[in-house]
C-alpha cells in the first residue's frame, strides 16, 4: 500500500478503536491533501475523530477546516435520526409495516453515530401500502424528488432524504434480483415495535455485501463499505460466517467475498498482501464512494450484453449503445411525470412531452449533448472486454449460471 492508503487506514483505526497506543502515521502523510479525499469518500467525521487523537493534526493549519465540517455532519446526523424517529412513529401510528436497513443501523455500531455518514435514510415498505406512505410522508412535509422501479426518493426543504424501498435491490441486477425478489423473505418482527421488523445480523450482512456488490461492478464504489463490513463483524463477533459465504455463494458471490475479507484482514489486522488485496485496496481508493458517471455508462454496457448474453440473445457493444441512447431519449413514463407533473393527470401526452423533452435537450442542454457523446465514446466492444475482466480477477460475474434464480430457505436466518 502506498503512504497515503496506509495514513487514511491508520486514522480510521484510530477513530474506531478505543485504544491511545496505535501505529505512528507515515512521516509524508498529509491532512491538507487528504481533505478532499474524505469528503468525496464520505470518511471526514470519521478521519476527524482518528486524527484529533495525533498531535501532529491539532497543530496542522487544515484541522479548523475539518473541524468545522465535522460539526455539520454531526448536525446533519442529528437531524436524520431525529428525522427516522418521527417518520417511524409515524408509520406505526398509522399500521405501516417497515424494515430500516443499510446507514440507520450502522451508524448506531460506530462508536459514535456521526462518524458513519448517511446520505439517505432507507427502509423497506410493501408495495401495496406505497399510496399510504405517499400522502404521510407528504404530511411530514416531503416531496417526492425520483421514482425508480425498486423505490420512491424523497426529500424535505431541509434537504433530509428518505428511501422508501419496494424491493431491495432493483430488477435490474438479475442475479441479486433473483434472490431478494421477495425482499421480506429475511424480515422478522422486532420486539416493542408491532410494525417495524428488521433480519437477523447474518442476513443483513448479506444484504451489504450484495448493495456493495451492486455500486462496485456500477458506478464504482468506495472504502466506506468495506470500513462498515469491518465495524459490522466487530459488532456481531458471532454471527455464522459459514450461512453468511453460503447465502453469497447463491449468488456467485463468493469468490468476491473471500477476496474482500482477505482485503479487511489487509487493512485492519497487519495480514500480508498479494495481487488480489492490491487491486482492490487502489480500486476502492481511487474510486468516489458511489463511483463515477464514466464508470457507470462503460457497467451499463456491461451490464445489459450480460444480461442479454444470459437470455439466449446476442450482446455486444452496438447493441448496447443504442438501448442507451433511446432510453436516455425515450424516458418511461415514471421518469417523464416527475420532469412534467401535468402527465400525472394527462399521460396520454406522453409521446408529446417526449418531443418537447427532445426540443429542450437541443435547444437548452448542449452542453450534456457534448458529455453524453465522450461518454458514448467509450463504449466499445474492447472496453466492455476490459470491465468483464476485471470483474472476473476479483471474482465476479464467472459463471453466468448464477442468474438463475436461487432458492433461499423461506425460514432465513435462525
Amino acid at each position: 500500500m502506498t503512504d497515503f492508503q496506509t495514513g487514511i487506514l491508520t486514522l480510521i483505526r484510530y477513530a474506531l478503536s478505543p485504544e491511545e497506543t496505535m501505529p505512528s502515521l507515515p512521516d509524508t502523510f498529509d491532512y491538507g491533501a487528504a481533505y478532499s479525499f474524505v469528503e468525496q469518500q464520505q470518511l471526514l467525521p470519521l478521519i476527524y475523530y482518528g486524527a484529533s487523537k495525533t498531535e501532529s493534526f491539532l497543530n496542522a493549519p487544515v484541522s479548523f477546516r475539518y473541524m468545522t465540517r465535522a460539526c455539520n455532519y454531526i448536525s446533519h446526523s442529528t437531524r436524520q435520526m431525529e428525522a427516522f424517529n418521527t417518520l417511524t412513529a409515524r408509520l406505526e401510528a398509522e399500521g405501516i409495516s417497515y424494515m430500516p436497513v443499510k446507514g440507520i443501523l450502522l451508524k448506531k455500531l460506530y462508536p459514535l453515530p456521526e462518524m458513519r455518514v448517511m446520505g439517505d435514510c432507507d427502509l423497506l415498505i410493501h408495495g401495496k401500502q406505497g399510496r399510504d406512505c405517499k400522502r404521510l410522508m407528504e404530511s411530514l412535509g416531503y416531496h417526492l424528488k425520483a421514482k425508480v422501479d425498486h423505490c420512491n426518493e424523497y426529500k424535505d426543504d431541509s434537504g433530509l432524504v428518505m428511501e422508501l424501498h419496494r424491493q431491495l435491490v432493483p430488477k435490474e441486477e438479475r442475479d441479486l434480483y433473483a434472490y431478494y425478489r421477495d425482499s421480506w423473505w429475511t424480515a422478522r418482527p422486532t420486539d416493542g415495535h408491532p410494525c417495524r421488523y428488521e433480519m437477523h445480523h447474518e442476513d443483513h450482512f448479506v444484504y451489504l455485501f450484495a448493495h456493495f456488490v451492486k455500486h462496485y461492478r456500477g458506478f464504482g464504489a468506495g472504502i466506506k463499505f468495506v470500513v462498515d463490513f469491518k465495524v459490522f463483524e466487530d459488532a456481531y463477533p458471532d454471527m455464522d460466517k459459514d450461512y453468511i459465504r453460503g447465502e453469497l455463494a447463491k449468488m456467485g458471490l463468493d469468490e468476491f467475498y473471500d477476496n474482500v475479507q482477505r482485503t479487511i484482514a489487509v487493512w485492519f489486522d497487519g495480514a500480508p498482501a498479494d495481487q488480489i488485496t492490491d487491486h482492490l485496496t487502489d480500486r476502492l481508493f481511487n474510486t468516489a464512494v458511489f463511483g463515477s458517471q464514466e464508470n457507470g455508462s462503460i457497467s451499463e454496457a456491461y451490464r445489459k450484453t450480460k444480461n442479454a448474453s444470459a437470455d439466449g440473445k446476442e450482446g455486444n457493444a452496438k447493441a448496447a449503445l443504442f438501448s442507451r441512447r433511446f432510453h436516455l431519449f425515450f424516458l418511461p413514463y415514471s421518469d417523464m411525470k416527475m420532469k412534467y407533473p401535468v402527465l400525472v393527470g394527462w399521460p396520454i401526452l406522453l409521446p408529446l412531452f417526449w418531443i418537447i423533452r427532445g426540443f429542450d435537450i437541443l435547444f437548452n442542454h448542449r452542453d450534456k449533448i457534448q458529455q453524453e457523446k465522450d461518454m458514448d465514446n467509450q463504449l466499445s466492444g474492447e472496453n466492455i472486454a476490459a470491465f468483464k475482466q476485471e470483474m472476473n480477477y476479483v471474482g465476479l460475474d464467472k459463471r453466468p449460471e448464477k442468474l438463475r434464480r436461487p432458492k433461499p430457505q423461506k425460514k432465513g436466518k435462525k
